[in-house]
């Protein structure tokens, strides 16, 4: 009985559960694992793009468009994004940029995204058209002359050789003046 209990502790000591065994040496398999999983998180953390914070200097422009509606007309109007030299817009990033505005306009589209296809992009250069038309009923009530602010909510991502931006939720705003549908009376 004696043997059996000192083969049962012998058994425990050699475990390799057992925490107060000292490590020998790492296998060849242990270095391998904890060498692939350090790979992995360098690879993940390389591969996560940068969102973009206040204080970067600004890579971009909006040119936001000088729009006069008259009412019983629609005007066309073009949303632009100019990137600084060296940066380009992320044609791979699912882009998405909405506009909205009170009850004095509708908007059309209101709605800009890369699966819509209707995101143009050229060099440097992105153009968002769209057409805005006074409220019928604004133009049936024979007020003076009118704004309207369109509200912009863009996630969009620009890039340069080495690294690429994302700006997630960014809001722009640009009024839209309505002349008196009066005729000036």
């Amino acid at each position: 009985m004696a043997g059996e209990k000192n083969e049962a502790v012998n058994m425990f000591q050699n475990h390799p559960s057992n925490p107060t065994k000292p490590i020998k040496h790492w296998s060849i398999f242990q270095f391998s694992s904890a060498f692939g999983l350090i790979a992995a998180l360098a690879v993940f953390v390389a591969l996560k793009p940068n969102t973009a914070s206040a204080d970067e200097p600004p890579v971009y422009k909006l040119v936001t468009p000088k729009v006069i509606v008259a009412c019983g007309a629609t005007t066309d109007a073009v949303l632009r994004v100019e990137t600084i030299e060296g940066w380009k817009w992320n044609k791979e990033y699912p882009a998405k940029v909405e506009l909205s505005s009170d009850n004095l306009l509708s908007l059309d589209p209101g709605k800009f995204s890369k699966g819509a296809g209707n995101i143009s992009v050229d060099k440097q250069n992105v153009t968002m058209k769209f057409k805005a038309m006074a409220a019928p009923e604004i133009c049936a009530a024979k007020k003076g002359p009118q704004s309207s602010k369109v509200n912009i909510l863009a996630s969009f991502s620009i890039c340069n050789a080495e690294t690429c931006l994302v700006f997630r939720k960014k809001n722009f705003a640009f009024d839209v003046q309505i002349p008196s549908s009066t005729g000036g009376r």
